[in-house]
């Protein structure tokens, strides 16, 4: 590579030879997906803790599959 490849790379600002456009709709969009799943998680988590401080047979049970489903949630907040 000479300098002036590495010049006009460098230019580039996704620093990726292909259409900027592209990777700034990409961008906003996993960005969107990531805050839906941390909204998952979060909510979840509180519905959890809420389930959890309330007691009885039902919201025990619930916040138990909750606190379970939420082992895979943060996985996917990873986008």
């Amino acid at each position: 590579m000479d300098i002036v490849q590495a010049v006009k790379v460098l230019q580039d600002p996704m620093g990726v030879p292909f259409f900027p456009q592209v990777f700034q709709i990409l961008m906003v969009v996993t960005f969107a997906l990531h805050i839906i799943f941390v909204n998952f998680v979060v909510g979840a988590s509180l519905f959890a803790v809420y389930g959890t401080l309330k007691g009885g047979e039902y919201w025990a049970r619930l916040s138990s599959q909750i606190l379970f489903k939420m082992l895979f949630l943060p996985l996917f907040s990873l986008l």
